[in-house]
């Protein structure tokens, strides 16, 4: 699939929050809430105008627009209970606006755009959509796989602060190009380039006091709604004044000395390790890192990029001894009957590494559990040598010894059923292993393989396929 058709065809799918939604009048910012509260935030327009002509012109919007607009004088009005809970979206990023602004900048967005990801998920990495739009830009499956994102059973790179944020620029500079106007570029992110032009086409027009008509309605009422949040947010987060007087300076430079940094380490480290060397919880590492769905690194790269806070990685440095280097890793779904005992003596390591891999407190499994497992690659070597046994029921599924995984790129003439056939594992394993909802392939995309350890010498558990990478 191409860029153009990609980004012709396909929206991102926004509006997590289905109470915060934006009154069609004007840039009035309502939860939806059934209360009424008295105590009014005004945000007086020689204020705002002190900051709207920057805005205007970072976002190609026409300075007549907020003359025009028709909601109580041209105040926008937010009262005590939105306001909070705009503060509340606008807090949950603070450990990652910084960089966000600064990726911005770097990459000559406007940093309005900031908005647009608190708008799309309030800044929650975890943030699903009932569309399958995912992380902090709300991105769809097959358009985050179209911008170099990796989807599969042990990491959404949707869900990396860093990588998503990359492929949300990829593409807001694409819009950009298309369309000449950045709050253009900000509506088709929303519904779509191909409905934005439908839009434009009918009303003759890309002005946006007219596409957002809402008795014309040339682009969808979510749409509207969701470029006049942005503008609202842009306008009332930097309002100086309104700002200090209300003590809440800080949050124009928010985050500023939150800063993140990346570290490398071996596949198949144990998250809880490395939060252990930075001085942290498990929780908190987790916080700059809900791209990986399981506690330890995922496999099949040579190294991988772990985030920090800028604050931790002296400890992290200081701390961190990397053991994974000689390590081959056999990933184990825990069955009936299984225990850490007698996981321990198949796979020929002790109870303490399974439980310093995977961060266990304690000796308790739950069925279809998934445990990585270090063993160390000499010895590795000498079990798959002395396993004949193993090879010779690899075609079983149910004797299985466990499972390692396998990158394989897609080439010219590959489907499902071929690959499948070729690496004697089902369709169904493919499909789950890397997030797939349907059988459509693109040349040069990795798939993550799960095959039988017996095959050993034939395919990556020499160790090959982890020094491939992908």
């Amino acid at each position: 699939m191409s860029m153009l058709f990609l980004s012709t065809t396909l929206g991102f799918a926004t509006g997590l929050s289905q109470d915060s939604r934006v009154d069609g009048d004007g840039l009035f910012v309502d939860m939806g809430g059934q209360d009424s509260y008295p105590d009014i935030h005004r945000f007086n327009p020689q204020t705002i105008n002190q900051y709207n002509a920057s805005l205007l012109n970072s976002l190609s919007v026409k300075s007549e627009f907020l003359a025009s607009l028709k909601s109580n004088d041209n105040l926008i009005n937010i009262d005590t209970r939105r306001w909070v809970y705009l503060l509340s979206q606008y807090e949950n990023g603070k450990h990652i606006v910084s960089t966000l602004r600064k990726m911005l900048s770097d990459a000559n967005v406007p940093q309005e755009f900031l908005f647009l990801a608190m708008a799309e998920s309030e800044f929650k990495s975890k943030a699903y959509s009932s569309k399958k739009a995912a992380g902090i830009w709300q991105l769809m499956p097959t358009t985050a796989r179209e911008l170099g994102l990796v989807i599969n059973s042990q990491v959404d790179e949707r869900r990396d602060p860093i990588k998503s944020t990359e492929a949300a620029i990829k593409y807001l500079r694409f819009l950009y190009k298309s369309t000449g106007k950045w709050y253009l570029a900000a509506i088709a992110y929303n519904c779509g380039l191909g409905r934005l032009q439908k839009g434009i086409k009918a009303a003759g027009t890309d002005d946006l006091e007219v596409l957002l008509d809402k008795h014309k309605q040339y682009i969808p009422l979510e749409t509207r709604n969701y470029i006049r949040k942005i503008l609202a947010m842009s306008l009332a987060f930097n309002d100086v004044n309104n700002l200090n007087q209300e003590n809440k300076t800080y949050l124009l430079n928010m985050g500023a000395n939150d800063s993140i940094v990346t570290v490398h380490v071996s596949p198949g480290t144990s998250l809880s390790k490395i939060a252990r060397s930075a001085d942290m919880s498990l929780s908190a590492l987790k916080k700059y890192n809900s791209h990986f769905k399981e506690n330890y690194v995922p496999l099949g790269r040579i190294r991988y990029s772990v985030y920090l806070p800028y604050e931790k990685l002296s400890y992290f440095k200081q701390n961190f001894k990397d053991s994974n280097k000689n390590s081959v890793f056999l990933a184990h779904t825990v069955k009936a009957g299984d225990t850490l005992s007698s996981i321990a003596k198949k796979y020929h390591i002790s109870v303490s590494e399974i439980k310093d891999a995977n961060g266990l407190k304690s000796a308790f499994l739950s069925i279809n559990q998934k445990l990585i497992l270090p063993i160390d690659k000499y010895k590795y070597q000498r079990l798959a040598a002395n396993d004949k046994k193993t090879e010779a029921r690899a075609t079983t599924k149910t004797n299985i010894r466990g499972q390692g995984y396998y990158v394989h790129t897609v080439k010219e003439g590959d489907t499902l059923s071929s690959i499948a056939k070729k690496y004697n594992i089902s369709i169904r394993e493919i499909k789950d292993a890397n997030s797939l909802n349907s059988s459509f392939l693109s040349i040069n995309q990795k798939l993550i393989l799960p095959v039988v350890k017996s095959k050993y010498e034939k395919l990556a558990l020499d160790n090959k396929a982890y020094k491939r990478g992908f």
